[in-house]
């Protein structure tokens, strides 16, 4: 099966935010505000979980016979270009890292204070005179957080499994066999030129429309791993506009069981 996809990490929290200061009064100036906290980093998310691996799919065949009907999975032929291996189960994606903590804002600087003060100048005359003590400034915001700088990776997919073919004998004890099926693979032939259009005394080393061959000698090797079907098989051909194709008539071309090479 598929692997699990990786958690994501958690988000980390905000800053707290700074004291603020102290006012100002008559006698003394207001206090800076404190700085903001910082922002707690980011959780750290995980990998993704490997695939699960694939088991074995068995081909099970009720008798020799019966061989003939893997000819229909194509895959199963040492000249295929498709695996045919069970493939093992995807894995999970990556999770992903939490967001960071935003910083803290600053505390307030303390308010600045006026205040006036009253005093008789040379000419006796009363005045007032205005003062101002200033505040504290703000506090310094507090950092982010961190993001976590491991990079996190999709999970391994599974091992594959494998395909085994059984094939029960006349006792009904299965036989395993290997991966690959039988599979037959023309290595020569001869052919000879049995037109009335063609003079024996005046051969030529290439054929003419319309002249009739006769391809004997055929030889086959069997290049998969287990033999062929005990029946023969039997290829008809007829031809048809040019082309040849299959037919049930009297031109018979027989193969008998063919075991597989060493």
């Amino acid at each position: 099966g598929k692997g699990g996809n990786g958690g994501i990490g958690g988000s980390g929290g905000n800053g707290s935010g700074g004291y603020h200061g102290r006012h100002a009064t008559r006698f003394s100036s207001g206090a800076n505000g404190g700085p903001g906290g910082d922002g707690g980093d980011g959780g750290r998310g995980s990998n993704g979980k490997d695939g699960g691996s694939a088991g074995t799919m068995t081909i099970k065949l009720s008798k020799q016979d019966d061989l003939y009907l893997l000819m229909a999975i194509q895959c199963l032929s040492p000249r295929s270009k498709s695996d045919p291996r069970v493939e093992g189960g995807q894995g999970g994606a990556p999770g992903a890292h939490g967001k960071p903590g935003q910083g803290g804002p600053g505390g307030r600087g303390g308010h600045g204070y006026h205040y006036t003060t009253s005093y008789q100048d040379s000419n006796g005359n009363r005045r007032s005179r205005s003062h101002y003590n200033p505040g504290g400034r703000s506090g310094y915001s507090g950092r982010a957080g961190r993001i976590p700088n491991a990079r996190l990776e999709r999970g391994k997919t599974g091992n594959p499994g494998g395909v085994e073919i059984m094939v029960e004998k006349s006792s009904g004890n299965p036989v395993t066999t290997a991966m690959f099926r039988y599979d037959l693979e023309l290595k020569s032939y001869n052919t000879k030129c049995i037109s009335e259009l063609r003079i024996a005394t005046t051969e030529m080393p290439c054929y003419e429309f319309g002249e009739t061959l006769l391809v004997n000698e055929c030889v086959v090797e069997n290049i998969g791993q287990m033999p062929t079907p005990n029946q023969r098989a039997i290829i008809q051909l007829k031809q048809d506009q040019g082309n040849l194709i299959l037919q049930d008539g009297h031109d018979c071309f027989y193969l008998p069981a063919n075991e597989p090479m060493a």
